[in-house]
């Protein structure tokens, strides 16, 4: 949380194909495809860069274009822990659930815990966090053969052997 106290917050729920935004300074929701163009029709929409703070939730990599986009343009923007908006959500009784309501309480959550706003991240920075994540799934999928090596039964052993072979190399 920062101390910083802004004019407006805006709430993004972040889906694959459109992006449902919630705005402090207008009443309900709008639904922009995520594509460039809709990105663009969002900033077109978004008040003074300076008083604003952006605030999604991670989404297993889907909220990655928009945030670098918005930082790109000069917007602070906070990406938060999902697992605790829902928590949020349920403590103000907020149990119905569409991308409108979550885009509105993603908004709530920023006015009440007023999350500090991420740096962005420069190309170089992304990349190598690109291979950390790589690297940390082949770790995985290692781990897992590995176990089931363990409980394999004799016919299957010997390609579990060569897929682990096969993700060493990686």
């Amino acid at each position: 949380m920062t101390e910083r106290k802004y004019k407006f917050y805006i709430g993004i729920d972040v889906s694959k194909h459109k992006l449902d935004v919630a705005m402090s300074h207008r009443k309900g929701g709008i639904e922009i495809a995520y594509d460039e163009p809709g990105l663009n029709q969002l900033v077109s929409k978004l008040p003074c860069k300076v008083d604003t703070l952006i605030v999604l939730e991670a989404s297993g990599g889907y909220e990655r274009g928009v945030v670098n986009a918005l930082r790109g343009k000069g917007y602070r923007v906070a990406v938060v822990n999902a697992k605790r908006v829902r928590d949020f959500a349920k403590a103000g009784g907020h149990l119905a659930k569409t991308d409108r309501i979550d885009a509105q309480v993603i908004l709530d959550y920023g006015k009440t815990f007023n999350p500090k706003a991420q740096k962005l991240v420069l190309e170089e920075e992304r990349q190598h966090l690109n291979y950390l994540s790589r690297r940390t799934q082949l770790v995985r999928m290692i781990a897992t053969e590995k176990r089931h090596l363990e409980h394999s039964c004799s016919e299957f052993r010997e390609a579990i052997q060569n897929h682990i072979v096969y993700l060493k190399k990686a």
